[in-house]
């Protein structure tokens, strides 16, 4: 089959977590469907990177998102807020062409579906602009909600999800089971996030910007966290970062690779390094890498301590073990998927530089059984994450016959 698949709803590759997503999907795309066509239609805010094809059948559509204050950007406030209708127009009319053209419209971006980022109507109307047009809707391999905090949106989506997408693919058990309890099972099935598929690339210390310790601690967050841990205050949170980084590399005599998911990460650890002190043992990874570039280097270290979801993917993938310092309901779904447990997660108000200390001498004593705890799990959701890919065949096939039938 020769299809022509449609990646939309992600990030640009500036957010090493969509990057690795779309790339982790391009792997699972070409193991089932050789020879397909992917046209990633991903957004771009600002000034991002302009993306490269990932793959030689690959193509790259980039949807610009209306800058803050910008003509464009008011009305889409007036579509989020009074106008729904202007939402597709403002946002997804230069998609039209590449919807048209697609077998299937592919909704990638792990946590799109939540309420961490606000109110995602605008997902919900990119699905619809695909479904008026009869083209089948994947969420593919998402965290989903919960929405209980928004009942009128939970409604909404409820109904969007029973009735608009045709196949809703979650990548833990905790989405699975939300899902269950607002009747939605028929078209829900667990696969693993396509992340875990990505191919780490080696780094040059050219690239690296400094010689990558024997053995190191790498720590992955940002300034975002802050509205979970310390009340919204960013001084507060960059301190306790400080000071637990440094705390670290004391306790254990490991040095600290500090890893940005996103710019502002970046723009965060260079505050933490700047800010005086002992940071002799502390390092900070180029900006300019790529997802696979880090991966490779997480995947070198001894322990990841961070909150950001596709930095510990790429450490499980590995058999690097991982302390995560959770915000929401897809690390605690993503400890459970690896370990079957939470004794490596500390969740919001847990979270301390004594909390972090403890656990983490706790894990790194613990040694070689943890690792190999880590990469047993990670291979399951290799597993699931390819397996993805099986029930998008067998839906097109069945979509196919029936068509044929008509």
């Amino acid at each position: 089959m020769n299809e022509n698949f449609l990646l939309a709803g992600n990030d640009s590759p500036a957010n090493r977590g969509c990057d690795a997503i779309t790339r982790g999907t391009g792997e699972i795309l070409a193991h089932h469907f050789p020879g397909s066509k992917i046209t990633d239609a991903h957004f771009r805010t600002g000034n991002d990177a302009i993306a490269t094809p990932f793959s030689p059948g690959s193509s790259v559509h980039v949807v610009q998102f209306p800058a803050r204050w910008s003509y464009r950007w008011l009305i889409f406030e007036l579509g989020m807020h009074a106008c729904e209708s202007l939402i597709p127009k403002v946002l997804y009319a230069t998609m039209e062409e590449d919807i048209r053209r697609c077998t299937a419209l592919l909704s990638v971006g792990g946590d799109n579906y939540s309420l961490d980022y606000g109110v995602p109507k605008r997902f919900v109307h990119m699905n619809r602009l695909a479904h008026n047009f009869g083209k089948p809707i994947v969420i593919w391999g998402a965290s989903i909600g919960p929405f209980t905090t928004n009942p009128a949106f939970e409604k909404l989506i409820v109904s969007h999800l029973k009735n608009e997408v045709d196949l809703i693919l979650v990548r833990e058990k905790a989405s699975r089971d939300y899902l269950g309890s607002l009747g939605i099972s028929g078209n829900v099935e667990r696969v693993g996030d396509p992340a875990f598929l990505l191919k780490a690339t080696p780094c040059p210390i050219n690239r690296l910007g400094f010689e990558l310790p024997e053995h190191f601690i790498t720590f992955s967050t940002g300034a975002m966290m802050a509205k979970y841990v310390t009340g919204g205050s960013g001084t507060r949170w960059a301190l306790c970062c400080r000071e637990t980084i440094i705390a670290l590399t004391k306790k254990t005599g490991l040095p600290i690779v500090l890893v940005p998911h996103v710019e502002a990460d970046h723009a965060f650890f260079q505050t933490i390094i700047n800010g005086g002190g002992s940071t002799g043992n502390i390092h900070l990874l180029n900006r300019q890498l790529t997802a696979a570039e880090m991966k490779w280097v997480i995947g070198k270290s001894e322990l990841l301590v961070g909150s950001r979801m596709h930095a510990t993917i790429a450490a499980y993938s590995a058999g690097v073990p991982v302390l995560s310092l959770a915000y929401s309901i897809k690390a605690i779904g993503m400890n459970l998927e690896i370990y079957g447990h939470k004794d490596y997660l500390l969740y919001k108000d847990d979270i301390s530089t004594a909390s972090v200390l403890d656990k983490a001498t706790h894990i790194l004593r613990t040694g070689r059984g943890v690792r190999e705890e880590t990469l047993r799990g990670a291979k399951r959701q290799e597993v699931l994450a390819l397996r993805a890919g099986e029930i998008l065949k067998r839906y097109l096939l069945t979509c196919n016959k029936r068509d044929l039938s008509q």
